[in-house]
Order: C-alpha cells, then structure tokens, then sequence
C-alpha cells in the first residue's frame, strides 16, 4: 500500500465515520414526543388580498381541462360515485410535471399539496410561481412541507407569507421551532432534542379541488422532473379521480391541524424577518426562478387535447382502489386506529401473495419482521416468484445506503431466492425512461481530472442529499427512485413508502392500493423495463473453486451474520452482464453462467475510494441498518 493509498484510506475512515454518525443522525430509530400543546400564540402575518380574476368569476379563472371534465362527470353522476374510479400511472418525469402545471392552471376552488423535499431550484421556482398566481386568482393553496429540506431559506419563507392571504404554508415538525436548520443545529438537536430530529413526513400528495389528486414518489425538484443535467431519478406518480382524492384531501387535514404542523409567522427565524417589537415589516416580493427552458412544457400542460391524449384518454377505470395514510404522529399513539397504516396494509398484501410478487424500490433494506415475512412465505411455498429492481452502487443516489442493502446480499439471493436486477446508471433504453436525455446530456458538466462524473451538490444544511460514487459512464446518472409492487399480477401498490426499516417505523407514508388485472399488467411492464439485461446488472451467485469456495462460504456466512467486522472479502454473490448474442434466461437455468459474464461487485464504477467505503460501511454500519 503506497503513501497516497494509505493517506486516502485515512481520509476515507474518516469520512466514513462522519457519514456512520450522519446515517444516525438523519435516520436514528427512537419514539417521538407527542405535541400536544398548542404553538403560542403570537400576532399573525397580514398577507395580500387582491385578486386579478374577478369575484364573480366562480372558476377563478381557471384553464379547460378534459381531466377536470371527467371529475365533474363522475361526481354529477350518483351511480357512479359509489363505483368506478379513475387512475393513470405517470412514469416519465416531464410528464409528471405537465400534469402538476396543467392541474394548478385548472384548480377552481382549492390546492393541497404536501412534500418531504421542496428545492429551491429551476423546477421548485417554477412551481412556486404557479402556485402563487393560482392563489391571486382566488384558489385557496396550502402547503406542508417537511421542515428538513423544504424550510432551507428562513427570509425567503418571510417574503412569501405575507404573499397572499389565499396562500398558506405550513412546516412538518420544525426543529426547535425554527424553518431553517444549519449542520450545526442538527447536530446540536442529535444531542438535545434526538426524537425530533428523526420523525420526519415522507408523504408526497397534491390535491386539486378535493377530487382529483397525484401521489407516489416524487418531491419537489428538477431531479424528479427530468430536468438535471448531472442526476435524474427514474420515479413513479398515480393520477387519481374519484372518492379515494377525496380520502386524500382528508388525510391533508389531519396532518394541517395537528399541532405538530407550524403556520411559518410561528417559526421564530421567519418572525426575525417578518416582525420588529412585533410589528409587521413589508419584505420585497419573493423573487423564483423565470420560466426560461420551460415554455414548450408549459404550452404543452396548457393544451387541452394533448393532456386529454396523455393523460385521460387511456385512464384506468377501477372499482378496487384505496388510499391510505399514515397519522401525523405516528407511529407512537396506541389507540383503535394504531393499526391503520401503510407498512400493515403491504404487510397483509404480502402475506397474502400466492404465486408472485414483484418490486421496484431505490434500495433494498427490508427490517428483520420483514425478512422473517418473505422466508415464511417461501417456506409455506416454495414455487412464489420474488422479483426486485433497484439500484446499483453505480446508479444510487447514496454509496452508504447502498453500502447496508450490499451486506444482506447473500440472504436475499440465496436465503429468499430474490431475482435481483440492479440498474444501471446509464441503460441501454434510457430514453425510454427519460425521453429528452440526448438534450441534457450536451449540458452535462466535465468530468473530474481523473474521468469520472460524482454529483455530490452543496445543500444549505449542510447535509449531503446526494453521495455518489464516481462513474465514467458519460451523461447524466439515472437512479431508481419509484416504490412500488405488484403482487400476483393483480394486485397494485404504488406510494412513497421504501419498503424500508424507516419507512414501517419512523417515517410518515402514504400508498395507494388497486386491484385490478390490467392496471397492475401496465405497472409490472413498467417496472420490468428497468429488469431488463439492457437496462440492469443480474444478481447472482458467484461461481467458485470447489474446496476454496466451500470454505469461503462457511466463513462469509458466519461474517455476514455479524452486525460489525464483517470484513470477509469474498461475496457469495456478483453483477452479471447478459453476454452480447445470448439469450436472456433465469439465475437458475443451467446455462445461466453460459449466457452471463461475471462483471464484479461494482460494475460501473471505477476503482476508487467510494468501492472501499461501501465495503467498509457493509462490514462496520450494519448497526444503523434498522434505522434506514
């Protein structure tokens, strides 16, 4: 080991350690004080009131819309009401944001949109601006945004509440009652207010007018819109029409008058700038980013036959769906409802698969119950099929996440007997996931002095968002971020919830569940798009020397069972590449490694100090796994 070898290593521990207490920090399991007192009450903000659409207007000025044509005729029919509902899946993220656009432009009478992440970038101003005229035209607009990464700008949330009175913003569970949370305030709350750092709202929904709403996995950024130039997440929406937004709207509600929610003139950084000895100062309006690079879309979101086309044209009508949120405080109030919840409504959907079960998700850390779940399942039958798509090291978002699902490799491959498909950062079909990437990637940014393209962008937090490992794979990185499953090719389940630790036991959730035959058909071709050879590495098991790899098998096991120094460099599993001219077959067809080349550990990446970390989390951090 040379002198810079060692030196980096160094660096590396540390890192590695800082990142360990970072994991910790953002995702520590621990109960949750419940809020019960009401926020003080102080004197309020007094926001505009002018309206540029006039009063006598009942629509507010709002666009055409074949979607709100088919709200308005399912609710004027009675019959209906009580029957069929409609949804459409929404995979491609310029489309999800066409939808958002066109949905704001057709509001009559009332937005609710809740978030875990609001960016204040291109995609997040945008939004913004179109929620603020649709507010000065008379829609009353109310927004939650989780506090961790939507209250990053304390003035700029000021500016913005004294807006329009018809806009209204409220914060999800706000450390020490501040919008805004420097490093050194969130590590400050590790040690003095530890249950509030960790309970945090994952739910992403947005509700128009009470009857038609989007749910799934997307948050508020360019990332999740196809709109990056660096990085770009392969996401997942439903569109909904019928009585389940209406359960949406409800669950909206609950989350607004909980006292866990803070109105922004009660956060005390937003008050610094909005009150002096109590009186109200007037704020410059707040500037969001123009509309540049946006007009084609927008022309788009505004015609009415193209979003009829997209969007409403092929809709599912269904007579099986149900919306289901978690409480606000959850998961820490025991009364008749405890049991109410997104993680037993999937857990119960499994339980109850009978001859396969299919999922997509960014990452696979599935808790102990839930492991003990799936080899129950196998066990009582031994023919159901488990299928996963996520992501590589290559394509993650986070090298240390990746790092904990890479430890319990072994288990699912061969313990579960997952097929496992990890993606690639750059498939073969990438258009098909993102249809203007060939328009990104001639602005992506240069690579690094070695070759190689990281996304690692400064947050205002100080928090990494995004640690990537570095990839030589030129345009911009695509990753994984849907979570969602098909079971027994009819029943449907799409939502914000990881299928993950935090997710059953922290987080906040929300899903939505269909059953019905040709919408859970559409779902599952989605997702095995990104299963195919072209599109992802196959995991399988490695194949060995006879005696040495009896051996290495015995001592990995015993390694992998370890909850640190699990050090064991050899893996029972590898990344295979479907060889050029061959078949795609299964990992236990008899030509399997005929057909497949073994293509290491981390195809994709080069050798660099992110392989070493992951590595060294998967063999010291698995005591932050249930945390994940």
């Amino acid at each position: 080991m040379n002198l810079v070898l060692c030196t980096g290593f160094k660096y590396n521990m540390i890192r590695i350690l800082s990142v360990l207490s970072l994991t910790i920090i953002l995702s520590a399991c621990s109960r949750v004080t419940i809020i019960e007192e009401q926020q003080e009450i102080l004197p309020r903000v007094i926001a505009g009131n002018e309206l540029n659409c006039p009063a006598t207007d009942l629509t507010h000025c709002s666009i055409l819309s074949p979607i709100q044509d088919l709200a308005e005729q399912y609710f004027n029919d009675s019959e209906n009401a009580d029957a069929e509902q409609y949804a459409d899946i929404i995979n491609i993220g310029e489309k999800a944001l066409e939808a958002r656009i066109h949905l704001i432009r057709a509001a009559k009478t009332s937005i609710d949109i809740q978030t875990y992440i609001w960016s204040s970038d291109k995609t997040g101003g945008l939004i913004a601006r179109e929620l603020i005229a649709a507010a000065k035209r008379g829609v009353r607009v109310r927004i939650i945004g989780d506090q961790l990464f939507s209250g990053n700008d304390a003035k700029r949330l000021a500016a913005t509440a004294q807006v329009h009175e018809n806009l209204q913003i409220r914060l999800y569970n706000p450390l020490d009652q501040k919008a805004a949370s420097s490093g050194t305030d969130m590590m400050k709350a590790f040690f003095t207010n530890f249950k509030g750092l960790n309970h945090r709202m994952h739910n992403k929904v947005m509700v128009f007018d009470g009857r038609i709403a989007i749910t799934g996995g997307r948050n508020i950024g360019d990332e999740y819109y196809d709109r990056s130039t660096e990085f770009n997440f392969v996401d997942r929406d439903i569109l909904v029409i019928g009585l389940v937004a209406e359960d949406m709207e409800k669950s909206f509600e609950r989350y607004w008058v909980d006292p866990i929610t803070f109105d922004l003139d009660q956060l005390i950084d937003v008050r610094e700038h909005l009150f002096i000895d109590d009186k109200q100062q007037i704020l410059p309006v707040p500037e969001f980013s123009n509309v540049s690079g946006f007009e084609e879309l927008i022309s788009r979101a505004l015609d009415y036959d193209y979003i009829n086309d997209e969007f409403v044209k092929n809709i599912h009508s269904l007579t099986d769906i149900e919306f289901i949120a978690d409480r606000p405080q959850k998961p820490f109030i025991e009364d008749d409802e405890a049991d109410i919840n997104t993680s037993r409504s999937i857990g119960l959907a499994i339980r109850n698969a009978d001859h396969s079960i299919l999922m997509q998700t960014p990452y696979f850390i599935i808790s102990n119950p839930a492991y003990q779940l799936f080899r129950e399942i196998r066990e009582e039958n031994p023919d159901i099929e488990y299928s996963l798509s996520t992501n590589s090291l290559a394509s993650a978002d986070h090298y240390f996440v990746y790092a904990l699902s890479f430890k319990r490799k072994k288990r699912n491959v061969k313990n579960l007997e997952f097929r496992m498909h990890e993606f690639k950062p750059r498939p073969a079909d990438i258009e098909q996931f993102i249809p203007r990437y060939a328009e990104l990637e001639k602005l992506q940014s240069p690579p690094d002095a070695d070759g190689f393209y990281e996304y690692e962008p400064e947050e205002p937090t100080g928090i990494d968002r995004y640690d990537t490992a570095p990839i030589k794979t030129k345009g911009p990185r695509a990753s994984i971020h849907s979570k969602s499953m098909v079971i027994d090719n009819e029943i449907a389940i799409i939502g914000s919830h990881n299928f993950d630790p935090r997710g059953i036991a922290i987080n906040t959730e929300v899903t939505v569940t269909i059953t019905d035959k040709e919408f859970a058909a559409e779902l599952a071709d989605d997702i095995r798009l990104a299963m195919q050879p072209q599109n992802s590495w196959t995991i399988a098991k490695r194949q060995r020397v006879p005696l040495l790899g009896h051996i290495t098998g015995i001592v990995q096991s015993i390694s992998r069972m370890l909850p640190i120094f699990d050090i064991w460099p050899f893996r029972y599993t590898s990344s295979f590449e479907l060889r050029e001219g061959m078949a795609a077959v299964p990992i236990d067809d008899p030509e399997f490694y005929n057909h497949y080349e073994n293509v290491g550990q981390f195809p994709g990446t080069g050798a660099n100090n992110k392989q070493i970390s992951t590595r060294l989390i998967s063999g010291f951090g698995a005591v932050a796994e249930p945390l994940m």
